[in-house]
């Protein structure tokens, strides 16, 4: 086997969830992957179909690296990749296939399979983009803007722009324990919040298309149930 030289910014550890891969951030990045490959590769059939968790420190991932991580697992191993972490624990994207088969759905669906967690507060001028479903636990400022190719969901007061469905899904939703956007879209169909001041909602709402419009309803948690 060639042998071939690193930074050693890849580390692999045995954990009660699995194994848990640490990646160096503060290395080039594409370097690191390629560690992780190798390293991997090396291993042959050592670690055979087990759950995995990646972990990057000492950097902040982009959408595009996240599923470079994600192709990788898919494409070139039999590994279970569960949950990709930043360097401070924050659960960035969560990859529950185990949901998929508890609910008994046979065909892959992006808004089970790939989400991404962000638990903390977005701030004005801040943007998240993602092909998935995005779940925020903290509000979403004003003046921040949230875009997914799923739903969005918030356990907060949403009061940014919001953009769900953004491939052209009108199936998305939007869902928050406060829904007060500046603007809602769902697909191709826009709604603008009211320039005079609204009223703090007393209940969660969703938000979803119906007919030519984004409709806004209380979640009636009694009769929950896909459209």
């Amino acid at each position: 086997m060639i042998e071939r030289n690193f930074n050693e910014t890849v580390e692999f550890k045995g954990t009660k969830r699995g194994m848990l891969i640490v990646i160096d951030g503060s290395e080039d990045f594409n370097t690191a992957l390629e560690e992780m490959k190798f390293k991997l590769k090396r291993s042959g059939s050592f670690f055979s179909k087990a759950p995995v968790r990646v972990q990057v420190k000492n950097k902040e991932l982009t959408s595009e690296e996240m599923d470079l991580i994600q192709n990788f697992f898919k494409q070139e191993t039999e590994l279970e990749l569960t949950e990709i972490i930043s360097g401070s624990g924050e659960v960035l994207i969560s990859l529950p296939s185990s949901y998929t088969k508890e609910l008994g759905k046979n065909e892959y669906d992006y808004r089970i399979d790939k989400s991404i967690v962000i638990r903390k507060t977005l701030r004005s001028g801040q943007k998240i983009s993602f092909p998935g479903t995005i779940i925020v636990v903290g509000n979403v400022n004003p003046g921040s803007e949230l875009v997914a190719e799923g739903d969005i969901i918030v356990y907060g007061a949403l009061k940014g722009v919001c953009h769900a469905g953004s491939n052209g899904d009108k199936e998305a939703m939007i869902m928050s324990l406060c829904l007060m956007a500046s603007q809602l879209r769902i697909a191709d169909v826009i709604t603008k919040a009211p320039e005079e001041d609204i009223k703090e909602p007393e209940f969660p709402e969703k938000a979803f298309i119906s007919g030519d419009k984004i409709v806004v309803e209380a979640i009636d948690y009694k009769n929950m149930q896909r459209k």
